[in-house]
């Protein structure tokens, strides 16, 4: 099992799909990382062809999972990864029951997640 580090290029094969995605931090909430994942149609890419691209989005997510079912495979490690930040603010819920949808999100500065910024109440 890899220990994804910020500017790890990672490959995901899933149900018969490969996803591509980068990780831009260190593990801040939950046991995530913020990473960028690149938009694709599933098709096996190789690492210089995403160094051209950078059409995606980020996301907080936690690779455990796939990581311990063996999907994830590092093709590559970038040495900048600014230019991947999509945004400088992120959003979060707490899902009370599974299924459910969020009532309420909250706002983060990517720079300092810990305390957020503003509540959004549906």
């Amino acid at each position: 099992m890899i220990r994804q580090q910020v500017g790890d290029v990672l490959e995901i094969n899933f149900e018969g799909g490969w996803y591509y995605i980068v990780v831009l931090t260190k593990i801040v909430m939950f046991g995530g990382n913020i990473i960028f994942a690149y938009h694709n149609d599933g098709k096996k890419m190789q690492f210089d062809d995403l160094k051209e691209t950078n059409e995606g989005f980020n996301i907080c997510t936690d690779l455990l999972w796939v990581k311990k079912q063996g999907l994830v495979t590092r093709i590559g490690k970038l040495n900048k990864v600014n230019g991947f930040f999509k945004t400088k603010y992120m959003k979060g819920c707490h899902e009370i029951k599974k299924g459910e949808k969020a009532k309420r999100w909250f706002i983060y500065d990517i720079d300092n997640p810990g305390p957020h910024l503003a509540t959004v109440n549906q």
